[in-house]
């Protein structure tokens, strides 16, 4: 990881990769993970 990602945009990128694998692995398409949790799909794209 570069030096000049702050913390927190780390957290984010790591966040991002765990949601991924969470749905490559449940086959969940990220409308359903949105629907499910509440959570804007504009949000998940950014993760």
């Amino acid at each position: 990881m570069p030096q000049n990602h702050s913390l927190w945009e780390e957290y984010i990128l790591n966040t991002g990769n765990k949601i991924a694998f969470f749905r490559k692995f449940k086959k969940m398409s990220l409308e359903t993970l949105a629907a499910k949790t509440k959570i804007p799909i504009k949000t998940l794209e950014t993760m």
